[in-house]
């Protein structure tokens, strides 16, 4: 949860196991102003349009729309004592159930990878954003393709073993 309303965040940079915490500013989620219809604002309209609207929101306009005090449940954290948004040391354990329980299928395209020289390819992708939050309902098994057409999943086409899938499944 985020007491300040100028635009910053506590944030914390995890590389490998090192965290540092540090104060920046950031940018609007676009999927959050699509699900809300903020501004009008809408994933289907021109880029440029998109970049106006998502340049002039403030975290101070946001809440002249939506109250604070319509949280039904006040989160238990602060931006300073929030759990990491990091992958718990189970992580492969847990990515390994939820795979199976979905038969090693994608559940986007439902391509089957069951055997196992595809199993890499069948990713573990969090619904909510939230790598802490592995609870079954949040977890859903996608293929490498499809997993990097989910919002803030592009990176995920720089990566060699993206070429590789292409190469071996072809483009979904």
């Amino acid at each position: 949860m985020a007491t300040r309303d100028d635009g910053f965040f506590q944030v914390n940079v995890i590389k490998g196991k090192k965290v540092t915490s540090k104060l920046m500013q950031l940018d609007v989620c676009q999927n959050c102003l699509d699900n809300l219809v903020f501004d009008g604002f809408s994933l289907n309209l021109p880029r440029q349009r998109r970049l106006i609207i998502v340049s002039q929101f403030t975290i101070r306009r946001f809440f002249e729309k939506f109250p604070k005090s319509l949280f039904s449940v006040r989160p238990a954290g602060v931006a300073e004592t929030a759990p990491l948004n990091n992958y718990p040391e189970d992580f492969d354990e847990v990515s390994k159930r939820a795979r199976q329980r979905r038969g090693w299928r994608c559940e986007c395209c439902r391509r089957d990878f069951s055997r196992t020289g595809d199993r890499q390819y069948l990713h573990v992708h969090h619904k909510n954003g939230m790598k802490n939050e592995n609870f079954d309902h949040n977890l859903q098994a996608l293929c490498l393709g499809c997993h990097s057409d989910q919002p803030q999943h592009g990176h995920l086409k720089k990566l060699e073993e993206y070429r590789e899938f292409v190469r071996r499944f072809g483009l979904h």
